[in-house]
C-alpha cells in the first residue's frame, strides 16, 4: 500500500499532518451533511 506509506512520510511533517486532518475533516463533514439531509428528507 504505497498510499499509506506516503501518508506516513508526510505525517512526519507538520504540513502533511494538517493536510491529512483537513482531508479527514472534510470527509466527516460531507458524511454528516449527507446523513442529516437523508434524515430531514
Amino acid at each position: 500500500m504505497p498510499m499509506v506509506l506516503q501518508g506516513h512520510i508526510e505525517g512526519s511533517s507538520l504540513r502533511g499532518i494538517s493536510r491529512t486532518v483537513n482531508l479527514s475533516y472534510n470527509t466527516v463533514v460531507s458524511l454528516v451533511r449527507a446523513a442529516s439531509q437523508k434524515a430531514s428528507g
